[in-house]
């Protein structure tokens, strides 16, 4: 019974048994699982048969045909019987018609519209090719910063941990002034108080953690119940690359992001062609022979062919080919406004993170050294009050500063990684790669 027990513990201890994950490993199981992507991958072969499609229009149509007619006999009466019988005319009986024929079919001109479509065909598969990149990158960017969610919320619990055993001590140091006659009541309760106090910061350090945890599993499509872990150093040490403002902006053009919305551009220039081309002249080739065939297929009669030339040329059509023209020019227009705007929003944009990237690595710096000026404050207030010169009040007022100050410097040191991560998302002109 005892090994039964014990064999059983063990199982699920084992079953518990958090995962260790790196972010390589991670970003590989995200890209491989997630849903958009494999659509991605799919849309690819769609849009290589979409141009195929284009592509057929401009070929002839080639059809081979088999039609069938039956003609009833007519009714007779039995007085024109008789008469056809002595005049000896033969009746009408009932007949089978068959008719095999082949026919083909050519679009000599049609305008711009069968090469516009091509062209379009080829703009779509182009921009879906470019979005596929940028769907990657996404995930990639995602997956890095549920790593440095986590990484951030076990440096806060970490950190409020290591303050327990301090706030204790500061607490005990309470007890005994006030066993001893010279301590007060209310530096014993704000002691106490702020030992609740990180507790409480614990407690909603952890939630956040498993948020980011949660977070990271749904990219990566694993159960929620499974238990997972992450080297924080792959975070503290992200490989970072030194951070140019001036090249950012001069390559914002290469950016993924602007390369697709260019295409908005090029979509509106064919639509524009599609549009003029409605105003040409089509014209189209056909050719047929057919000839009558018994019911076995067998030539039985004489054939026939015919060939034509069709040529439309569109002379009023209700201004309505103008009026399509004339929306296309205004979208094209319309598209050209709206790249230029990207293109300034981008600036502003890279402008914005990268100051931003700047500010927290400058302030991550500042706020190291501040914390080990707060500690020592502490420590010397600590010193203080074990020789009666200080009070608990000074003691937790320093305190108060280093937690404070400690907060801010974890905050930021995150902030200041995934500031560079925005920059590295928002200028990434290629796959995203470790």
């Amino acid at each position: 019974m005892l090994l039964r027990s014990f064999i059983l513990v063990f199982f699920i201890a084992v079953a518990l048994k958090a995962e260790n994950i790196s972010l390589k490993e991670a970003i590989e199981i995200a890209l491989k699982k997630n849903a958009t992507i494999k659509n991605d991958s799919l849309q690819v072969d769609v849009n290589s048969w979409a141009v195929i499609e284009a592509y057929t229009a401009m070929l002839p149509k080639i059809y081979l045909n088999q039609s069938y007619s039956k003609r009833e006999k007519t009714n007779y009466t039995d007085a024109q019987r008789e008469a056809a019988r002595r005049a000896g005319t033969p009746l009408d009986e009932d007949t089978d018609y068959f008719t095999t024929s082949f026919s083909i079919s050519q679009n000599l001109l049609s305008g711009t519209s069968l090469i516009d479509n091509v062209r379009l065909k080829k703009l779509q598969s182009e921009s879906h090719t470019l979005q596929i990149l940028i769907d990657r990158n996404e995930i990639v960017i995602s997956v890095i910063e549920s790593f440095i969610a986590i990484s951030q919320a076990k440096a806060q619990i970490k950190s409020s941990e290591e303050n327990i055993p301090r706030l204790k001590f500061l607490i005990s140091l309470a007890r005994e002034r006030n066993r001893v006659g010279v301590g007060v009541d209310l530096e014993l309760r704000e002691a106490e108080l702020q030992l609740l106090n990180e507790e409480l910061s614990i407690s909603e350090a952890k939630d956040e953690l498993e948020t980011a945890k949660d977070n990271l599993k749904r990219l990566l499509v694993f159960e929620f119940d499974k238990e997972i872990e992450i080297d924080d150093n792959e975070v503290l040490n992200f490989p970072r690359k030194e951070l140019n403002l001036n090249n950012l902006l001069e390559s914002r053009e290469k950016i993924l992001s602007q390369r697709k919305a260019y295409y908005a551009i090029r979509q509106a220039e064919i639509n524009k062609s599609r549009a003029f081309g409605e105003h040409l002249p089509s014209l189209s080739a056909n050719f047929s022979y057919s000839w009558p065939t018994d019911h076995t297929l067998n030539p039985d009669g004489n054939p026939t062919w015919q060939f034509s030339l069709n040529l439309s040329v569109p002379i009023f059509t209700s201004f309505a080919t103008t009026a399509a023209y004339k929306q296309a020019r205004i979208q094209l227009d319309q598209a050209e406004i709206t790249y230029r705007d990207n293109v300034y929003g981008m600036k502003q944009t890279i402008i914005t993170q990268y100051r931003n990237y700047e500010r927290y690595k400058k302030r991550t710096e500042l706020y190291k050294k501040i914390v080990e000026e707060a500690s020592l404050v502490l420590n010397q207030r600590i010193e203080e009050y074990r020789i009666g010169k200080g009070t608990m009040r000074e003691i937790l007022d320093a305190y108060k500063d280093l937690v404070d100050k400690r907060l801010l410097y974890i905050n930021n040191l995150y902030a200041g990684i995934k500031a560079y991560v925005d920059v590295i998302k928002i200028v990434s002109q290629e796959p995203i790669k470790l």
